[in-house]
């Protein structure tokens, strides 16, 4: 069972290989809808969201799009949110020398904490570099500097039951999320940033700090 997320092209040639590799055999019924393409067989359906991404003026706070987390195989709802690339070592690679940079970039500000691994028991894959800051006014200030410079940050995700969709819904917890959300910052953290990017990068940060 497989939910691809953040599929940008209705043309799927790519996707349908991707299928055939791994044996996945479905009947041409697939169909668009709401932002969704859907492929289904007897037991299982593969959903996955399509079209361009949302309008920077609403996806900063990561609220508008598809709701793509939500998978149902055998009567049962699954979440999933996985995909696939290729060189995934040399990738991975990147990633991680892309996080090192951050940790030499922030080690000497005391506002600044990186996310990282909590003890050598784990093992990050550094596929996103985040940030927490002290508050809200210095994380958005912080955000608003590199946006000046046509660098993209946005804060972490905005948690669920903040979604319009979920307004009318409970909530049982206390406020980590929310403060979270309005204290984290995600980085650039592409394996295809540069060396120009990062000076670019580190040009803002030192000017803010």
């Amino acid at each position: 069972t497989i939910l691809f997320n953040g599929n940008h092209e209705t043309e799927n040639k790519d996707f349908d290989k991707y299928l055939s590799n791994h044996g996945y055999k479905f009947k041409n019924n697939s169909f668009e809808t709401g932002g969704y393409i859907v492929l289904k067989n007897k037991k299982v359906s593969l959903i996955m969201d399509i079209g361009p991404s949302p309008e920077k003026k609403f996806s900063k706070d990561y609220q508008c799009g598809a709701l793509s987390f939500e998978i149902i195989s055998n009567n049962k709802k699954l979440i999933c949110n996985s995909g696939y690339f290729q060189k995934t070592k040399h990738k991975l690679k990147s990633l991680e020398e892309m996080n090192h940079f951050y940790k030499q970039l922030f080690e000497s500000i005391s506002d600044v904490v990186l996310f990282k691994e909590p003890n050598s028991d784990f093992y990050s894959n550094h596929w996103l570099s985040a940030i927490l800051l002290p508050d809200f006014t210095k994380r958005e200030a912080l955000r608003l500097a590199f946006e000046k410079e046509n660098i993209e940050t946005r804060p972490l995700w905005k948690p669920m039951h903040l979604q319009p969709v979920f307004k009318e819904s409970p909530y049982y917890g206390n406020n980590i999320a929310e403060s979270l959300f309005e204290r984290g910052l995600c980085l650039p953290s592409g394996s295809n940033l540069t060396t120009l990017d990062k000076e670019r990068i580190t040009a803002v940060v030192r000017s803010f700090f």
